[in-house]
């Protein structure tokens, strides 16, 4: 019975540490793809098109795409997306110098999803004391704005004039940037989004 317990104990602890590493690992990767930020659609679009997902837009998969089916309630922009934090975290803290923000647009040859006619942006910053979409209050401010009149070009440039200060210890000075947009459809057709990213 002791020459049992002396193979099966250590041999249960190696699976044990195996199997946490793994999934630990696995985590990291799921959280480096798609980190744990706030996501918004308030035209609910994806109750009358269930292949339209906000999440569409932050997978970096260009096949996928968010398709605007419905008006946002009054006073509510269409989308809010939580992109990245400010800093990383590599020998200390150190600041992401992001350089633009990058919109990608698509149509289909029927025309039924289009480019917008007109695209409103803001980037804010939110506070990153928690993380967790779950407990963090989403308390902003706006730090840039912009009005497009989009025209044939499914690749939108902003660039982008940021401010991030350097930080010892966190959360100080340490904020999650993202996007709100309000999207005006053209005369005919549904405006349709492939991806939302910045750009170091």
């Amino acid at each position: 019975m002791k020459q049992f317990f002396s193979i099966f104990l250590p041999l249960t602890i190696f699976v044990s540490v195996v199997y946490i590493y793994s999934f630990t690992q696995q985590k990291l990767k799921k959280y480096q793809k798609n980190p744990p930020f706030l996501v918004f659609d308030f035209t609910k679009s994806h109750l009358y098109n269930q292949d339209s997902s906000i999440h569409h837009l932050m997978d970096a998969n260009a096949s996928t795409y968010w398709i605007k089916e419905n008006e946002s309630p009054a006073e509510k922009s269409d989308i809010s997306l939580e992109l990245r934090l400010t800093h990383y975290y590599k020998d200390g803290f150190q600041v992401r110098k992001f350089q633009k923000l990058v919109i990608l647009l698509c149509e289909d040859r029927k025309k039924k999803y289009v480019y917008p006619k007109e695209i409103k942006v803001k980037l804010m910053q939110r506070e990153a004391i928690n993380v967790d979409k779950e407990l963090r209050l989403p308390k902003e401010s706006v730090l840039q704005t912009w009005s497009l009149q989009v025209k044939d070009s499914s690749r939108l440039e902003l660039p982008l004039s940021l401010n991030i200060r350097e930080s010892n210890t966190y959360p100080q000075n340490i904020f999650i940037l993202g996007v709100t947009l309000d999207m005006i459809a053209p005369d005919s057709g549904k405006p349709c989004l492939k991806e939302i990213f910045l750009v170091e």
